[in-house]
């Protein structure tokens, strides 16, 4: 913008309109006399236009000068109070979080008010899936899984373990890769794990919202499942 006026120009000059000298515009911006003369005749060679008369020590102002200053004014005023409110209110910032179904609703969404209330400036845009998807092709800034965090190209952080217990139903039947014990066998052989990216056999390790599904069954007396303790 080859066109658009320095500043500190404006400034001086909408000061010296104002105020009618320059000494006192010099005094109210904290800056040499000089240096306002210096300001204001820079501003006229780049208008084309005689924005002052000078008579003696003292200025007036032409007829030219007195609407420029009007718009000048105004421009700055504009500028001072689009300032004031980039300070006093700060951008929203929205944050999208991609996360389980049941550990969103469970455990997330009920720690999300409070989270919100001391942080209203994030808005927090909240995705579940069972998919584990890429998050830089789909937009997401952060996600919460069940794995090791060992996934390439994103940075992990432990958040908690999760303990599980092996339970069935009084008939589970025959069902490979599983052994029946005693009721009280079972209760003192509980067994704690933490979830894996991977089971047995190299297949994924079950996620919370299949065993979810997994302790329905159970509770109907369908087979095995795994899990929170109580």
């Amino acid at each position: 913008m080859a066109d658009f006026p320095p500043v500190a120009s404006l400034r001086s000059f909408e000061a010296v309109a104002r105020l009618g000298s320059v000494t006192q515009a010099a005094h109210e911006m904290s800056v040499t006399h000089s240096a306002v003369s210096q300001h204001i005749k820079q501003l006229e060679a780049l208008v084309g236009v005689t924005l002052f008369i000078r008579h003696g020590r003292g200025v007036r102002i032409t007829e030219e000068g007195r609407l420029y200053a009007l718009q000048i004014r105004e421009a700055l005023q504009h500028i001072a109070d689009a300032t004031r409110m980039v300070q006093i209110k700060p951008r929203t910032l929205e944050v999208s979080l991609a996360t389980l179904p049941s550990f969103g609703c469970h455990w997330l969404l009920p720690r999300l008010a409070r989270f919100q209330a001391r942080h209203p400036q994030i808005a927090v845009r909240l995705l579940t899936s069972l998919a584990v998807v890429n998050l830089q092709q789909e937009g997401i800034d952060l996600a919460i899984r069940m794995g090791q965090g060992d996934w390439e190209g994103m940075e992990s952080r432990h958040l908690f373990a999760d303990e599980q217990l092996v339970v069935a139903a009084p008939s589970p039947g025959s069902s490979p890769g599983w052994r029946r014990r005693s009721p009280s066998g079972a209760s003192r052989s509980a067994l704690s794990l933490r979830p894996t990216a991977a089971g047995p056999s190299g297949r994924r390790a079950p996620g919370r919202d299949a065993r979810n599904r997994a302790r329905r069954d159970t509770d109907r007396g369908a087979g095995k499942t795994v899990r929170p303790p109580r």
